[in-house]
């Protein structure tokens, strides 16, 4: 993600680059009904982190995996910078 910053023109002049306040996260947990929990708690901590701090993402996707999903929901599906 940071190549991704770095290689657009104007955007380290951006106050969120600049303060380092900038996310992403795969678009699978924003439309998918069951999965956007994962979106709303890692949105949450990175919205709020300090009233958030108890909320644990990677938790809860391994809850999901280990009790609902038929297979394993893996690899990066959010990041930060």
């Amino acid at each position: 993600m940071q190549r991704l910053i770095e290689g657009r023109t104007g955007f380290k002049h951006l106050p969120s680059v600049r303060s380092k306040r900038v996310y992403g996260i795969w678009t699978v947990l924003i439309t998918n009904l069951p999965l956007n929990l994962l979106f709303i708690a890692q949105a949450a901590r990175w919205l709020h982190p300090d009233r958030c701090a108890d909320i644990d993402p990677t938790a809860i996707l391994d809850t999901i995996n280990r009790e609902f999903a038929a297979f394993p929901i893996e690899g990066s599906l959010w990041a930060a910078v």
